[in-house]
């Protein structure tokens, strides 16, 4: 069984206003590693994360990415190891800008695409498999 998490990250300066949006409320604990079911903190780059564990909140509805994205931009994320399951998506003041699905239950290589994605992420995505000269991109691939 794989890992299950899922997390967004806004580009914001309130961070009492992320976790307000979001439902949540700062309790000064720290937890190590992914213990908690859910954890924020600031991040030194000036985005505020916000991770579940064996949770899908950032793309299954539970978040509001259009509310959430009026405070900020913002990066959602999911991944369902166990199934082959990968999205992210970004939003900005109230707008999904681009969004990158990849399911491999469904039985395809395909990439779900919606919008224009930066090259900067579309250079991580595989085009082909690492020993496979040319050959089409594996399933695991893809949701790596």
């Amino acid at each position: 069984m794989g890992f299950s998490l899922s997390w967004v990250a806004v580009r914001a300066g309130d961070e009492d206003a992320v976790y307000r949006t979001l439902g949540f409320r700062q309790t000064g604990r720290f937890e190590g590693g992914l213990r908690a079911t859910f954890c924020g903190s600031p991040l030194r780059t000036g985005w505020i994360l916000v991770v579940w564990t064996r949770h899908l909140a950032a793309l299954d509805g539970t978040v509001d990415l259009r509310r959430l994205s009026a405070l900020g931009e913002v990066i959602a994320c999911l991944v369902e190891e166990h199934v082959g399951c990968t999205a992210v998506a970004n939003w900005r003041s109230g707008i999904e800008v681009w969004s990158l699905r990849y399911d491999a239950e469904l039985g395809t290589q395909q990439l779900e695409r919606f919008g224009e994605v930066p090259i900067l992420v579309e250079n991580l995505i595989p085009t082909t498999g690492p020993q496979s000269q040319g050959d089409p991109i594996e399933d695991d691939a893809v949701a790596d």
